[in-house]
């Protein structure tokens, strides 16, 4: 017999009244039968144990807040390099408060890993077998048409050929994606379209449109004037506009292939101009940012990887590559792609991501040279996936090497082209790496390895110490990462250490292994420590370290919403995220628009403000011809100021000034440029002009005057 209930107990359903003998019911004053069925049980009391932990999570969030204030403090200092002992204090204050915060919210560390295992997949097999020799048989093909300097028609085709068996080798055919795509056809047809847009899609997008705006805006006058790099690009450029086709420009040191025949494909639109270079450039910048928002996706979470993108969207340091119109983005683009396919490929255990990652790396390899590094960190991860808790899981040795072979195998025959020219001119393909890492330029000015470990210290410090020295790519020496982003990645770091200690997990490895092994890249610079660290060198780091920096604003948001669920929440969370980015975006923004801005028209030569004037001379006077500018040590590049004028090849150098009298026979006026200093040139035009006119010209950008010798002579 059921126990009777007490009169405090809450009503019961009325199948347990049902249930109980009328007899035995006790007796109570008759109610409102209506009244009773619109009672509720009451709602249950939350447990003891988590009205603590709320409680401990709501104790940390000042504690939080005040971790990030010191931190961002002691990363304004940092980087003024003024008092070295008041941002440690700072930092080793944020760091109490961070850990401490942590320990409050998540006492036993016990917090689910954000790598997101999945069931053990079937043991990896190639999906044709008899397709991979037929791959490698046309890339033995390619390799033989190839002729070792250029690409030819049919060793093109014979390339393509081999990476269409090697994907028919590893692939599937795609059965369950064909089934879907017929069921959506078949809604269309019977519904309509009817368009979802998510939230996460609304925000990715906006992300984009703020990168875009920070890698567009006055684009054309910042940086602005043109320095040798640039211009050795456009001849790149024109020379496939010829119809060569080099697997590698050999011209300035070699340069790889793939920038200049995308900007001699979009030339139809711009033109032979360094606003081509530019916009292909900030194209992969863009691209890289949508790629580091999947690759925090695929670590993390969405949400990670929307505050990731986010934080690269706005980085001074990406900005300033994508903006530079050199190759540099296509590093962080490529090893986003790599790193993305790599890890979802670990985590799948899908043959057909293994491949998708080989293609992007053999794509970086033919992208810019510091990819060139990425498959030691593939092997370097590859290892850490089979050692460590949330890694890859494999049935055998035997499949953890067949995906390692397909990604190998992918990135060798998409870098083939690039092989080939190898084997015929090794040294030109080396000269530049040689040079830095080696002693084909000059001797080690210290013992390897002591200058090695150095640079591997200061590589490690450019995010918040000290950066790039050089005015190209930075001024003064100002870290990569501004003091917002700067405090996050070294809370994000902490964070992990700890972690990889306490937990041992494999994103966690991943990570921090990700940024020392890529900077091996700009570490290597030997010969030449100073250079050392380099933006564009460490380039392929920036996905990863905006990933670790979005951790810390990442934890902020989950532990606030934990405290305060609903709108609340996402109000205060949103609130403390929007001030974070929008100090890191207004810094950046002052940075490259105001100090890098004017330290690079201060540091460059004015090649433009001299192409106006010969511009204006050949337009009243009559043809560039008769323009003119005498060559002096670290001083203008007559190309630039061709190029200027809408003229790549114009050529009126005169190298030494007793060439000057050269141009005594050419009919009618004449004008040349002159460096203001350049005191032999000035006599040696008065010697042979003696009726000429010198002026100065004064220009906006102090210490950048230059002479201006004007012949007036009636044509003969």
């Amino acid at each position: 017999m059921p126990p009777h209930k007490n009169w405090s107990d809450p009503p019961s359903c009325s199948i347990e009244l049902a249930a109980t003998p009328p007899a035995l019911l006790p007796l109570r004053p008759v109610t409102n039968v209506a009244t009773l069925a619109r009672q509720r049980p009451a709602p249950p009391a939350a447990p003891p144990a988590a009205r603590a932990n709320r409680l401990r999570t709501l104790a940390s969030l000042p504690l939080l807040a005040l971790a990030l204030v010191f931190a961002v403090l002691g990363q304004r200092l940092l980087a003024e390099r003024m008092l070295p002992l008041d941002p440690v204090i700072l930092y080793l204050v944020a760091l109490g408060l961070w850990f401490r915060a942590l320990a409050f919210a998540r006492p036993a560390w016990t917090a689910p890993a954000f790598w997101r295992a999945v069931p053990a997949a079937a043991p990896l097999r190639l999906a044709s077998r008899a397709h991979f020799p037929l791959a490698l048989g046309f890339a033995v093909l390619a390799w033989l048409l190839l002729d070792g300097d250029s690409f030819t028609r049919g060793g093109v085709v014979a390339w393509v050929g081999s990476l269409i068996f090697l994907a028919r080798a590893v692939l599937r055919p795609p059965q369950a994606a064909l089934r879907r795509l017929r069921e959506a056809a078949a809604r269309f047809v019977v519904e309509g379209w009817r368009p979802r847009i998510s939230a996460e899609a609304l925000l990715l997008v906006g992300v984009l449109l703020v990168a875009a705006f920070f890698r567009l805006y006055q684009l054309p006058s910042v940086p602005g004037e043109l320095t040798s790099d640039p211009i050795e690009k456009l001849l790149d450029v024109r020379d496939v506009l010829q119809g060569k086709a080099p697997l590698f420009f050999a011209r300035n040191a070699g340069r790889e292939p793939i920038q200049f025949y995308l900007a001699a494909a979009l030339t139809g639109l711009t033109g032979l101009t360094y606003l081509t270079l530019q916009l292909v450039m900030v194209a992969a910048s863009l691209l890289a940012v949508l790629a580091t928002y999947f690759l925090g996706r695929e670590l993390l979470s969405a949400r990670f990887g929307l505050l990731a993108a986010l934080l690269m969207a706005v980085s001074r340091w990406d900005i300033t590559l994508a903006r530079s119109g050199l190759r540099l983005s296509l590093g962080p683009l490529f090893a986003a792609l790599t790193l993305l396919f790599l890890f979802r490929a670990m985590r799948t255990q899908r043959l057909s991501q293994y491949l998708l990652s080989g293609l992007c790396l053999g794509l970086g390899v033919l992208g810019y040279s510091n990819m060139r590094v990425m498959p030691v960190l593939v092997v370097v991860l590859w290892l850490l996936g089979r050692k460590l808790r949330g890694g890859p899981v494999a049935e055998s040795w035997r499949g953890a090497l067949l995906g390692l072979g397909v990604l190998a195998s992918a990135a060798a025959l998409v870098a083939l082209p690039l092989a080939r020219y190898v084997a015929a001119h090794p040294d030109m393909f080396l000269y530049r790496a040689l040079t830095r890492a080696g002693t084909l330029e000059r001797p080690f000015p210290d013992d390897p390895l002591l200058i090695f470990l150095d640079n591997v210290k200061n590589a490690l410090l450019m995010f918040n110490w000290r950066g790039d020295i050089g005015w190209y790519l930075n001024v003064n020496q100002t870290p990569a990462l501004d003091a917002a982003t700067g405090a996050l990645f070294a809370l994000g770091v902490a964070y992990l250490v700890v972690r990889l200690v306490r937990e041992r997990e494999f994103w966690v490895a991943a990570l921090l292994a990700s940024v020392p092994v890529l900077l091996l890249a700009t570490a290597l610079s030997l010969a030449f420590p100073q250079e050392n660290p380099s933006f564009n060198r460490a380039g392929t780091a920036i996905p990863v370290v905006y990933v670790i920096a979005a951790l810390a604003p990442g934890l902020v948001w989950d532990l606030v919403r934990r405290v305060l669920p609903g709108w609340k929440g996402g109000l205060v969370a949103a609130a403390v995220l929007a001030a974070l980015l929008v100090s890191a975006a207004v810094q950046n923004f002052t940075l490259y628009f105001g100090d890098y801005a004017r330290n690079y028209r201060q540091s460059a030569p004015n090649s433009s403000e001299m192409a106006a004037v010969a511009a204006g001379f050949a337009q009243a006077v009559g043809g560039r011809e008769r323009v003119f500018l005498l060559s002096y040590p670290h001083w203008v590049d007559h190309r630039a100021v061709g190029l200027h004028m809408g003229d790549l090849g114009w050529n009126n150098l005169v190298a030494q000034p007793e060439q000057v009298a050269q141009q005594r026979a050419l009919p009618g006026s004449k004008v040349y440029l002159v460096n203001q200093a350049d005191t032999r040139g000035i006599d040696e035009l008065r010697r042979v002009y003696p009726t000429g006119l010198l002026l100065r010209h004064s220009s906006p950008v102090p210490g950048r005057d230059f002479l201006i010798y004007l012949v007036i002579e009636q044509a003969r």
